[in-house]
């Protein structure tokens, strides 16, 4: 009682006012959910220095750290790009040589063996997986090619309709 009283300030935006004016729009929202929300507001704003410091600090562990060198980017892309055009080549042409061999054909381009089908699509830059399902070991032309039928299995990403309309457009590009 010898010393002055001093006047009580409340951390939080809930004063005695808004708990009246809550009470009588009681519909609005409920005093426990009010209460709840100011104390998780209040939580929050005293975490906030904290949060800003921790910031700053891991900011600084950032900047301190040294620049990263990329061993993979030492030879130039289209380097790598010759070398898979190359081999892609190369693995056609001895799968021609087999496919020429009936008896090395008969026993590697068989139903159910599993292979990678590269370059479908343009829109399609990934091998994909693919297994054979019937070969036809005569083609109607000579010159051509051989002809297969093959069950590819595609990436999540790629759907039907965006093949359809790579496929029809690279029809009209070629008429």
């Amino acid at each position: 009682m010898v010393e002055k009283a001093n006047p009580l300030h409340s951390r939080f935006r809930l004063t005695y006012q808004t708990l009246l004016l809550l009470a009588a729009r009681s519909h609005s929202m409920s005093m426990t959910s009010f209460l709840s929300q100011s104390f998780k507001e209040a939580a929050r704003t005293s975490l906030l220095p904290v949060f800003k410091r921790d910031l700053r600090r891991k900011r600084k562990e950032l900047h301190a750290l040294p620049d990263v060198r990329c061993v993979f980017g030492e030879p130039a892309i289209e380097d790598l790009a010759e070398l898979e055009d190359r081999s892609r080549g190369i693995a056609e042409e001895i799968h021609m040589k087999l496919w020429q061999h009936k008896a090395a054909a008969s026993s590697i381009f068989t139903f159910g063996r599993v292979c990678f089908v590269h370059s479908l699509w343009g829109s399609l830059q990934s091998s994909c997986p693919a297994i054979f399902l019937n070969v036809d070991f005569r083609p109607l032309v000579p010159s051509c090619p051989p002809t297969f039928r093959m069950l590819v299995l595609l990436p999540p990403w790629v759907t039907a309709a965006s093949l359809e309309e790579t496929r029809g457009a690279g029809r009209r590009a070629s008429e």
